[in-house]
């Protein structure tokens, strides 16, 4: 589920290397990325809003970026490298 009236938004999208990540939320406790399909390729743990995930090792393709909050919340959205 989301958290209600937390702000989410990242860029570039499409991607080339790197997705910057911000929330209205400040700290995250964990960062994901994972294929279309659920797989976690990636998990950063202490994430801030602001900061960048490298996707430069992964293919083109559609992922998802998975952030879940201290207090348990989730957010979603997908981005697209290219």
């Amino acid at each position: 589920y989301s958290q209600p009236g937390v702000a989410l938004s990242f860029f570039p999208n499409p991607a080339r290397d790197r997705v910057t990540v911000i929330t209205g939320s400040g700290l995250v406790k964990a960062a994901e990325v994972l294929t279309i399909d659920g797989k976690v390729l990636q998990q950063v743990t202490g994430f801030r809003s602001g900061e960048s995930i490298d996707l430069s090792r992964y293919p083109a393709g559609i992922y998802i970026l998975l952030l879940q909050h201290a207090d348990g919340s989730m957010q979603t959205a997908k981005v697209q490298k290219s």
